[in-house]
């Protein structure tokens, strides 16, 4: 028996890209419910989707995100839902095949987390991915003590996937609500790709990372890569889609759910090739500095 998946989006605009999105889902993943947290202004986005709007939905900026992961779960968790999985995703994924909780189960047996692109920190992590040099600047004294690890870790936010284990046990982590609460207030941008991660490492959670060819990059996906995602069958959703409801994608991925492929029959095949590995980050700069400075003092 295929085990149960919760689907969760996090959407700030674009109501025509969320109703694809949620067709979408239903179509490749035939999740139990789909939940999702409404950021925008007017809180409407939903309206006349056959979703679940968390009821504590609220404006958040993008990059700032830690709400969004907590009240799914609590929801969850109050709820009493029946489920294996939580899939989070963002507004600009979409899914290209089935079957992704056959795919979860074969990769994540002993796993309660798993994300694109997850690792531990170290010096050559940190000079390419600024939000983790910052966080683990301020790690002695503000965020090591509360997760009670030596390092950080860090992941892509779109897609991450936890067991229900991983969110059980956030109620009997310590100083969970302390993260929680400092996360919310913190300005570092992208600090949900950094305390979920870490949690998974700090809650003994065997944390993975989908393989390489997992189709989550931060580039906007063209049909060339969509169509060499096609033939991997280790990709299930893909990110970064535009959000216009007309971009070329978006419409291929219509074209797909309805059996036919017109639109990429006529491109040629394409080998799977990683993006380029991004160039460390300047780090010297005054404003960089500053910001440095700053995450060593204060969340």
């Amino acid at each position: 028996m295929s085990s149960k998946l919760v689907v969760s989006i996090s959407a700030y605009n674009a109501p025509a890209s969320l109703a694809q999105l949620v067709e979408n889902v239903f179509h490749y993943v035939d999740p139990e419910v789909i939940i999702v947290f409404d950021a925008s202004p007017e809180q409407n986005l939903a309206d006349g989707l056959d979703v679940v709007k968390c009821a504590s939905s609220a404006p958040v900026r993008w990059g700032h995100l830690v709400p969004y992961f907590v009240t799914v779960m609590d929801w969850l968790r109050r709820t009493r839902q029946d489920y294996d999985y939580l899939v989070a995703l963002h507004g600009d994924q979409l899914f290209i095949r089935p079957g992704l909780a056959e795919y979860l189960d074969g990769l994540m047996p002993d796993s309660s987390y798993m994300a694109h692109g997850f690792l531990r920190t170290d010096e050559w992590c940190e000079s390419r991915i600024p939000p983790l040099r910052r966080f683990h600047s301020g790690w002695k004294r503000i965020w090591g003590p509360l997760f009670g690890t030596d390092a950080p870790s860090w992941a892509y936010s779109p897609g991450q996937v936890f067991r229900k284990e991983f969110i059980e046990k956030t109620t009997e982590f310590p100083n969970f609500d302390r993260i929680i609460e400092l996360a919310t207030k913190s300005r570092l941008l992208g600090i949900e790709e950094l305390i979920y991660a870490t949690l998974a490492d700090a809650m003994g959670c065997n944390p993975l990372r989908f393989p390489e060819e997992s189709g989550n990059h931060q580039p906007i996906v063209d049909l060339h890569r969509l169509k060499m995602y096609l033939d991997l069958p280790t990709v299930h959703m893909i990110h970064k889609i535009d959000m216009d409801p007309e971009d070329p994608v978006r419409q291929a991925v219509r074209e797909l759910q309805h059996g036919r492929s017109a639109m990429l029959d006529e491109l040629p095949s394409v080998e799977f090739s990683p993006w380029p590995l991004d160039p460390p980050w300047p780090s010297k700069g005054l404003s960089s500095r500053l910001k440095d400075l700053y995450f060593h003092f204060l969340p």
